[in-house]
């Protein structure tokens, strides 16, 4: 799985650098994650804005990732989810699950409100 980091303070900016995110992509975006979290990073941003589509495994990893971060005192923003993951975000009903922002400033700023 092809991700980027960016660090701002105690934020880290993950973009995701797929079109998909299936089964395989999955598991290492969830393993990528974890070990985010073991180095004790837990105030995340995840860039979707390249992500065109997102198997059932792939929101269950997104869910999952969040549970681990609200589990350790922290969250996870979403940014840039294109129209069909958005509408599979809210077909699904996760998007009242998630917090989203507009934009990457935003959603890090997010964090310090």
């Amino acid at each position: 799985m092809k991700i980027t980091n960016k660090k701002f303070d105690d934020v880290l900016l993950l973009i995701v650098n797929e079109q998909t995110i299936g089964e395989t992509e999955s598991h290492g975006f969830f393993s990528h994650i974890k070990s985010k979290i073991e180095n004790g990073t837990i105030k995340f941003v995840v860039d979707l804005s390249s992500v065109r589509w997102i198997s059932s495994m792939g929101l269950g990893v997104l869910v999952a990732s969040l549970n681990a971060f609200k589990e350790k005192g922290g969250n996870l923003i979403l940014v840039g989810a294109v129209d069909n993951v958005q509408n599979l975000l809210t077909i699904t009903q996760l998007m009242h699950y998630f917090k989203s922002s507009e934009s990457i400033e935003q959603a890090i700023a997010s964090f310090n409100e």
